[in-house]
């Protein structure tokens, strides 16, 4: 059931348009092969994201200093 896409690139005629339409070839045939996967397993998807942005915005505001730090960053604690 896999397709390949195959890009015409003789009509192209700078070598920066063809970077980048056969990257956006390449992004188009993995977005097809992905898509049934995430139709499949969609929920624990996006449970084990929701679990992941929580953690790392944990890991992200635990770098904020409060107002009751400013002694023990003043002595060196």
């Amino acid at each position: 059931m896999e397709t390949k896409t195959q890009v015409d690139t003789a009509s192209i005629s700078s070598s920066a348009s063809a970077k980048s339409v056969s990257f956006l070839a390449r992004c188009h045939a993995i977005r097809q092969r992905i898509a049934p996967v995430i139709k499949r397993n969609g929920k624990p998807y996006l449970i084990l994201l929701i679990i992941h942005v929580v953690g790392i915005v944990a890991i992200l505001r635990a770098d904020v200093s409060y107002l009751d730090d400013v002694g023990r960053v003043a002595k060196g604690y």
